[in-house]
Formats: C-alpha cells, structure tokens, sequence
C-alpha cells in the first residue's frame, strides 16, 4: 500500500488547478509530472498505486484489460486533447522493464520530426551497454542537434549523425571507454562532457575541428598532477581549435568513481582527487583557458570568454581578449 499523502496528491493538485486562473498556471504542470493508473482495492484510503505491489527483483503481474485502458486514457490527456502539458511529464524506465520500454522509445522517436533536443538518464548495469546500442543501431535521427546524457546512455549518440551539442547529464564526466562515442561527431560546437581519458584533450584537438565550446572539469584539470607542467603542455593543444570561444570550468561537476592516471613509463600515479578546487587552482586554471583562448589563431574576430561555474552553479564570466 502506498501513503495516504500520495493517495491524496492527484485529487488536491487538480482541485487547486481549478480554483482560479493563477493557480491553474502553477499546479496543473504538477498534476502531470507522474501518470499513474491506480486500482480500486483500498476504499476509504483513496486508489493505491499498481504498481506498489512490485517488489525487489520481482516483475509486476500482468495488466489487465481495465488498467491498460485507463492508462491510454490519461496519456490521450497529455498526447492528443492537451499536447501542451507532455512537457512535464516525468518518464522514469525501470530495470525490469528496458527490454520491452527501450525498443519501443527508440521506434517512437522517429515520429517526431521536430524532435531536436533529448535528455536521456539511464542507470544500466555496464552489461548492459551493449544490449542499448542494438536497440538505438537502427534507427537514425537527424532532426536531434542537442543531447545531454548521462554515461550509460552514450550510445544513443551513434544514432544521431547531426548532433551539434553534446552534454553530461548533471555534470558528471565519462569514464575512458566513451572517448570514442564522441570522437565520431566530427561537425560537434559544443562539448560540454570530456572523458576520463588522458589523452582525450590531445584527441578532441585533433577531431573535432569546429569545436566553439567546451567544458572542463575539476577531474579533466587535474590529469597529470603533480606535474602541472606536462598537464599544461596538454591542455594548450585546445588553442589548435579554430573556432573555439568559449571555455566553461565546471566546478559543480559531479565525479562517479575514482581516476587513476597512467604516466608514459606505465606506471600509476596517485589517485586524482575529487575534492573540491581550491582558490588557488582555481586561479590557475583561469589563466590556462586564458591562454588557450589567447593562442587560437583564425580570422573571426568574436569575443572570447572564459565561463567559471562554481559549485552553487552560479557563474562568472572573464574576458580573454
């Protein structure tokens, strides 16, 4: 059984879009963030969530004819009679569920031509990687020029031959094995999401030639460490880039696991620390995007702008002509 607070939620959220115009504009949204079919056991309790009867490792029974039809019903809502509101509902794929959810999202997304920007956070075991890269191989989808995706999800950027800006999903930088997903996309303006990998600066330079933005991480930017030198030495090839314009230090990004960098006599050095930048690497890494965007050598002339995004998320811009 689920809460009685949930039970509730439904019918106090479209009461309140009800009451008046203002309120309407601000709790109808919330009223279709979740589309839930529920079931009629619980009289007095309100409707409890099928699917509440779910447990660990254990698939849901099979739907009946009533609760499929219910569930056309509400998304009709949000498809056909007010395609308005689609855009806040909140799509959550379960693990048991991916091998039925997965094909059929990937089919339906060849609907929308006008389908240009997608977000997608996928949680799969690394198992599972290659079972969502045979989901996505057959289908292509020139119309999507934005993606922001999390790790798992990085497959999905093989079936998109006009992908112009490529990010992370809240931030986080992709393990090694990824660099080649994004090293594909040779026409890319926007990276907002480099690898783990030691050498992916030295490889982005060489690949992505229209490159005009890119965003670094506290991990990207402490590769190498304690030699700053030698990091320095690879991350002013980024001045290679003809059009860049615009370099980002994240300090918000988010790390998943831990980095160890590999020198040139194959040794490991030390683990690259996650913690957060210090004031002064902070200054030190505004003076390397500085440089780098000082060095770019091409015959526009647009501003040049460093973009230094603290933890809270807020940012400040610095000029670096």
């Amino acid at each position: 059984m689920i809460g009685e607070t949930h039970r509730d939620r439904h019918p106090t959220l479209l009461a309140l879009s009800q009451t008046c115009r203002s309120l309407r504009r601000i709790f109808l949204p919330l009223v279709w963030q979740r589309i839930e079919v529920l079931d009629d056991e619980h009289e007095g309790y309100g409707r409890a969530v099928m699917y509440s009867r779910v447990r660990r490792n254990q698939r849901p029974k099979k739907p009946d004819r009533k609760f499929v039809e219910d569930l056309v019903s509400l998304l009709e809502v949000v498809t056909v009679r007010e395609p308005n509101l689609a855009v806040y509902v909140n799509v959550a794929i379960l693990e048991y569920s991916v091998d039925t959810v997965l094909p059929e999202l990937a089919r339906c997304m060849t609907l929308f031509p006008n389908l240009h920007t997608v977000q997608l956070n996928f949680k799969l075991k690394r198992k599972r990687h290659a079972f969502l890269q045979d989901v996505f191989s057959p289908y292509s989808y020139p119309h999507i020029h934005t993606v922001c995706l999390s790790e798992s999800a990085a497959p999905f950027i093989h079936a998109c031959p006009g992908l112009r800006e490529l990010h992370s999903y809240q931030n986080a930088p992709w393990g090694t094995s990824t660099l080649g997903h994004v090293l594909i996309h040779k026409k890319l303006d926007v990276l907002g999401v480099v690898t783990y990998h030691q050498e992916a600066i030295t490889h982005i330079a060489k690949n992505l030639p229209d490159l005009r933005e890119i965003t670094l991480g506290r991990t990207q930017l402490r590769l190498g460490y304690p030699s700053r030198n030698a990091l320095w030495d690879r991350m002013k090839r980024l001045s290679e880039l003809p059009h860049l314009r615009t370099i980002r230090l994240a300090m918000n990004a988010h790390a998943a696991y831990k980095y160890r960098y590999t020198y040139s006599d194959g040794s490991v050095g030390a683990g690259i620390s996650h913690a957060g930048a210090t004031e002064e690497e902070i200054q030190q890494w505004l003076e390397w995007a500085k440089k780098i965007l000082a060095g770019v050598m091409c015959a526009d002339s647009s501003d040049k702008h460093v973009v230094l995004i603290r933890v809270d998320g807020s940012e400040e811009t610095y000029s670096a002509t």
